[in-house]
């Protein structure tokens, strides 16, 4: 469930304050840096966060909102493995990134440790994951 809502307040920021994310999109392709780093130089605030405060809003149970809240940088001192597991998800799973861009991206050395997961493992959890989503696209004769 964690990983349907982790982008939640990215939905509700495109949705409601569609300029600025494109400015937000924009800084973040000049500037080579996170969206919830350009969120918050443009909008003064992440999605993660206000993914957060949506959870709150909500009354989900508090390991929700934890998990939308750091899905980009978990905190091993909170609720952690809904927000590892989110964080790994969304790494090992992004369908716009390229091997090579994917293989770049910064993945926690403590979310790689707590999850048990090595270098290998990654690896072939992502070529299942594009192996899978070409069978879907195939399925549901669809492109992404």
């Amino acid at each position: 469930m964690a990983g349907l809502l982790h982008n939640i307040g990215e939905l509700f920021l495109i949705f409601f304050f569609s300029g600025p994310m494109q400015e937000v999109r924009s800084v973040q392709r000049q500037q080579s840096i996170p969206d919830y780093e350009a969120e918050q130089v443009i909008l003064g605030a992440p999605h993660t966060l206000v993914g957060q405060w949506i959870a709150l809003h909500w009354n989900l149970p508090p390991v929700f909102d934890a998990a939308i809240e750091q899905h980009h940088r978990p905190d091993p001192d909170d609720d952690y493995f809904p927000a590892a597991a989110v964080h790994a998800a969304g790494i090992l799973c992004n369908p716009e990134a390229d091997e090579e861009e994917w293989r770049d991206t910064p993945f926690d050395a403590s979310v790689e440790a707590y999850l048990g997961l090595s270098k290998e493992d990654r690896r072939t959890l992502r070529e299942r994951y594009v192996s899978d989503l070409a069978s879907a696209e195939a399925f549901l004769n669809l492109s992404v």
